[in-house]
């Protein structure tokens, strides 16, 4: 997916993510993977890439 990315010369976002079970537990519940497990490798994930794309659409 990067090498595509690349290729149409798009920029990339140096957050990854991976395949955590809270993510689709947390969407079970209804509720955010912060909600729902606050503090967690999947939580700080997600705001790493939140915060990563509000920086990238106010430069």
């Amino acid at each position: 997916m990067e090498e595509a990315v690349s290729a149409l010369g798009l920029p990339l976002l140096k957050t990854r993510t991976t395949q955590r079970v809270a993510y689709p537990e947390a969407a079970v519940v209804g509720r955010t993977v912060g909600e729902y497990a606050p503090g967690s490798k999947a939580d700080l994930e997600a705001a790493a890439l939140t915060y990563e794309i509000i920086a990238f659409s106010h430069a």
